[in-house]
């Protein structure tokens, strides 16, 4: 009996295990991309891809360093894709949120100038703008046509579940 009892629990064990080593995947996910941004067979390391629906929508992902990037939950469709890697020219001047000692609507609303009002206060940092993610990687020139939906030729169709699209940019 002991025996017994001894096999079949490493055969549950042994079930059990295999059972964890299998990834479920639901065929009625919404679609989830991933893939590599190349600019003349290097990495674009840095910037935004854009997924443009055919019925308005605009979807973001962050381009990593690497040149990889990773858009979860993304609609079903065809989709016209821009890249921007603007944001982290060097030579692009940025706004600054920082405005001490002020000027304008800050020195004019606040008391004692400088600095912003929020409800009443005052404060220091102006919050980013609504939308924007953090920047990181390098800058890569890349031609304009790629960050215009009406001008770019990069494509794809979305459609449930997990998939791969590198976008091969020449020029």
């Amino acid at each position: 009996m002991t025996l017994q009892v001894r096999v079949g629990g490493a055969l549950l064990l042994v079930a059990g295990l295999a059972l964890l080593g299998c990834k479920k995947v639901n065929p009625n996910a919404p679609p989830t991309v991933s893939g590599k941004v190349t600019l003349n067979g290097s990495a674009v390391t840095g910037g935004t891809i854009v997924f443009h629906g055919a019925d308005g929508s605009i979807n973001q992902a962050v381009i990593s360093p690497e040149g990889t990037y990773f858009a979860p939950d993304m609609p079903e469709g065809d989709m016209t894709v821009t890249i921007d890697t603007e944001a982290l020219n060097p030579d692009k001047k940025t706004p600054d949120y920082n405005i001490k000692g002020g000027g304008g609507f800050a020195q004019k609303y606040s008391k004692g100038g400088g600095g912003n009002v929020v409800a009443g206060k005052k404060q220091e940092k102006e919050p980013m703008p609504q939308g924007a993610a953090e920047r990181t990687g390098t800058y890569v020139k890349i031609p304009d046509k790629y960050k215009d939906p009406a001008k770019s030729d990069l494509k794809c169709t979305l459609k449930k579940g997990e998939q791969t699209q590198d976008f091969a940019l020449t020029g």
